[in-house]
């Protein structure tokens, strides 16, 4: 067969003859409006761009198969690639007109398909683009002219830029026919030239670049000289089913080891070589694809087989393809990310005389591609990281497209050798073909959330947050140093002891400055490799073992005495702390009683792995460690639980009615950054300081009793004044402070709606009164007022600030802030009462009411 297989290019096709796409193929898809569709268009026209421009030498397609009949070639695979080839050769100006005026390339699917193509080879691409980017111009002119004037009288839809594209203009030609529209195969090829006129540079010398067009080739067979059927290749090629994506990643990479087996760093050395492509292929192909397969696939695939299981088959495999390539892509971009930032900062040094037009433009190039290149790897969720190898292959273009094969420092280049064995790092073999990953190693209290999902599922889930990514990070870093030893108990408990301390260390939850931007995550990874290196050199110069000493990580903690930028550090001083509180002796011997308090009070799942404030609270004294953490662990995790909340803020308020003056705050049972009580007994000085004064008192009342029972002992026991004297009453009005933020204005408590008094916000004590109105004067369903009776609440936003009215027949009474510190004015009808207590306030507003009771009784 060798000698029937002609390897040529689209030119010595169609001297052949015309092109002609036989009924039997579907229609042209490569210009589809899907997702995946779109990566594989834009994938395939920049390797052929990259040909085009002379940036790469030559670019071989596939195979294309068919055979002659009546004149034409038929083509039974490759008809996509056939006309992209005829459509790419129009948007360069070649001409593509047989001697009798019609088409090189016709398509027999359909008439309109047809006579489009006999349409479009009689005009000339580069006149549609000139007139898109013209129409373009003059848009972003005109909305550059609608945004100068005045704001009230812009028109909003002239300052919207639009961009033209070559398809619009083709569109709006007499000679395009209306029912051409409604051809996919048409709008598919619409697609593909826009596609096509976007990545072309069109400052370059067109007949060059009508040159290197025969530099894009193929294989060619033609079936009828070799005597096969059209029917066995039909069957072969599917009906033109896409490689999966994780196809085209694995054949991606392949290439990428292929080509760095003939480029060598700056010291000669291969980037890659033929063992390194074999163990690549050996791993992919082996027990990765079988840990994943056992995974998301094997627990579908061994049910009994029927038409609904095969449907659960093909889902199961799927998944697994899937969760393997966001694998594959993860690892890379975590290689990546710590990689890049070395060859930004070789390139910037590298810069050269602005004065050098040519050289400033190509280092100003080498720039932009290394910053998307950083920009790519540090997206890591899902839905952005396909862009990675995109970004990757750009950064390497202008060195590839060069005889040098030896690579810049500038440039970024993945290292197989250490990704291999990165990913081998994160694999199990349990023996007898039976794979799982490291981290379902580990106690489930380690894990980075209560729920089950082990540190490897989230590796590989769809979105990933960036102190995920650190503590990730910080696990291959220890596995990188210390490999798992399969017996080795000692390793086992330092691996969770290292990863609980990364996932105490770099945990949203648990930090103030969290990692949110990229130079964040940046600062972390460099964090993470310098404690982890400390680590191994402390182990090291001490000879400590951590195959055999199960206190190593304890012992590195105890003698830290080091900042680390990127990490936070108040955080590492928790750890240390309770690594010295844990050890005995500078051996490594442990005190069960400590480590078991201390593991007891991490679970939590509020505190998950924080409890700095227990440790200062106890300040050394195990016994008191155990009792703040007994009391203070059976009530903290109240998130959504109203009523046990209100609980607590009325009893915390009777015990201690000035708690929330140092922050002008309650703080709330969630774990926001700013307002919650997370972060509230994490920070230095406090550590919670009014908590622990509460659960103090609660030890000192009954440290048996439940927190029920004690808020209201201390509700019930205590002897208030002023506004809490009342709030006590109806603590409900607490949920009128959104943020649980309180304030002091003018003498009087404000409850703010939201974090400042820029925000709505109300005095607890018109509030107090206003539910004493309620009480008379709402029908049974809350909030709907007897006939006549209205009862206004006016808050800091209102017209007059803050008041209350209320009004029934005949009568009206008002209670208004006054003018001096602490004063309220009360109005009832003509009299007027200035009140300078609270007291006063309501046993006169209490009076008022229950005078207008029976009048509104007797009317």
């Amino acid at each position: 067969m060798n000698n029937n297989i002609d390897k040529m290019c689209f030119a010595d096709l169609i001297k052949k003859g015309v092109i002609r796409i036989p009924q039997i193929q579907r229609d042209y898809a490569q210009g589809r409006q899907h997702k995946e569709v779109k990566e594989i268009r834009n994938h395939f026209v920049r390797t052929l761009m990259l040909v085009i421009t002379g940036k790469s030498a030559e670019s071989q397609l596939d195979f294309i198969y068919g055979s002659d009949r009546n004149g034409a070639f038929e083509p039974l695979d490759g008809q996509q690639r056939l006309t992209t080839l005829f459509l790419l050769h129009w948007v360069l100006g070649v001409n593509l007109l047989t001697e009798d005026g019609e088409s090189i390339l016709t398509y027999e699917t359909r008439n309109t398909s047809e006579a489009f193509c006999k349409e479009l080879v009689c005009h000339n691409a580069k006149q549609f683009v000139d007139e898109a980017s013209a129409k373009t111009t003059e848009s972003k002119k005109n909305a550059k002219k609608e945004k100068s004037k005045p704001e009230e009288e812009r028109n909003l839809s002239k300052m919207e830029i639009h961009e033209y594209q070559p398809s619009e203009i083709i569109m709006n030609r007499d000679w395009f026919q209306w029912g051409w529209r409604f051809d996919p195969t048409i709008n598919s090829m619409l697609v593909m030239i826009d596609t096509i006129c976007s990545q072309m540079d069109w400052t370059l010398d067109l007949n060059e670049c009508q040159k290197r067009l025969n530099n894009i080739t193929f294989n060619h067979l033609d079936l009828g000289v070799i005597g096969m059927s059209d029917e066995l290749f039909v069957k072969m090629n599917a009906r033109g089913k896409l490689l999966s994506d994780f196809d085209k990643l694995k054949s991606t990479l392949e290439e990428e080891i292929q080509l760095q087996q003939n480029e060598m760093n700056e010291n000669g050395e291969l980037l890659a070589d033929t063992s390194i492509e074999h163990d690549w292929r050996e791993h992919v192909d082996g027990k990765w694809i079988d840990l994943f397969w056992q995974k998301y696939a094997s627990s579908v695939m061994t049910k009994t087989l029927d038409d609904q299981n095969k449907k659960e088959r093909l889902i199961a495999a799927k998944e697994t393809e899937r969760r393997f390539k966001i694998f594959l892509l993860r690892m890379i971009a975590m290689q990546l990310f710590a990689k890049t930032p070395i060859a930004k900062s070789t390139a910037t040094k590298d810069k050269p005389d602005e004065q050098d037009e040519f050289k400033m433009h190509l280092y100003e190039q080498s720039l932009s591609h290394i910053e998307n290149l950083y920009e790519a790897s540090y997206k890591m969720n899902e839905n952005s990281i396909d862009n990675l190898l995109i970004a990757y292959q750009n950064q390497l273009v202008t060195w590839r497209s060069s005889d040098n094969r030896i690579k810049p420092t500038s440039c970024t280049v993945i290292d197989f050798k250490e990704l291999l064995d990165n990913m081998n790092l994160w694999i199990v073999d349990k023996g007898n073909g039976k794979y799982t990953d490291i981290t379902t190693l580990l106690p489930k209290e380690s894990y980075y959330d209560t729920d089950d999902c082990t540190y490897f599922s989230r590796l590989v889930a769809d979105d990933i947050s960036n102190d995920v990514i650190a503590i990730l990070y910080s696990i291959q870093w220890f596995l990188k140093y210390y490999p798992r030893q399969e017996n080795s108990q000692a390793w086992l408990t330092n691996f969770d002891e290292w990863v609980r301390m990364s996932r105490n260390v770099f945990k949203l939850d648990n930090n103030t400055d969290r990692i949110n931007k990229r130079v964040d995550a940046a600062d972390a990874f460099e964090g993470v490799y310098n404690i982890c290196n400390d680590m191994y050199q402390y182990f090291k110069e001490l000879n400590i073992d951590v195959y055999s000493n199960e206190s190593a990580i304890l012992l590195f903690l105890k003698n830290r005495v080091k900042r680390y930028k990127g990490i936070d550090n108040k955080s590492i001083e928790e750890e240390i702390e309770k690594a010295r509180l844990r050890l005995i002796d500078d051996q490594g011997n442990t005190d069960i009683c400590w480590t078991t308090a201390i593991r007891e009070a991490e679970k939590n799942p509020y505190l998950w792995g924080q409890i700095r404030c227990l440790i200062k609270w106890a300040n050394g004294n195990l016994i008191w460690f155990k009792k703040y953490s007994d009391c203070l662990t059976k009530w903290i995790n109240l998130d959504k639980q109203w009523k046990k909340q209100e609980l607590y803020y009325n009893a915390m308020l009777c015990l201690q009615p000035e708690c929330w003056k140092s922050k002008n705050r309650l703080y709330e049972f969630n774990k926001d950054r700013d307002n919650s009580m997370k972060r509230y007994l994490r920070e230095d000085p406090d550590y919670g300081k009014s908590i622990q004064v509460f659960i103090k008192t609660w030890i000192d009342w009954n440290e048996d009793a439940s927190f029920e029972e004690f808020c209201q002992h201390v509700i019930n026991t205590t002897s208030n004044n002023g506004w809490v004297k009342y709030f006590k009453q109806r603590s409900n009005i607490i949920w009128e402070a959104w943020r649980k933020r309180i304030f002091e204005e003018n003498g009087h408590i404000i409850f703010a709606q939201q974090k400042t008094t820029d925000s709505h916000c109300y005095d607890p004590m018109l509030i107090y009164i206003k539910s004493l109105a309620e009480d008379v004067f709402c029908l049974e369903e809350k909030g709907i007022w007897k006939e006549g009776v209205t009862v206004d609440l006016y808050d800091s936003k209102s017209l007059g600030s803050h008041k209350l009215v209320i009004t029934i027949p005949n009568n009206v009474c008002e209670i208004r802030w006054g003018d001096k510190n602490g004063e309220y004015i009360l109005t009832n009808n003509t009299d007027s009462y200035i009140i300078h207590d609270v007291d006063t306030l309501v046993s006169t507003a209490k009076s008022i009411i229950d005078d207008y009771k029976i009048q509104y009784k007797n009317k």
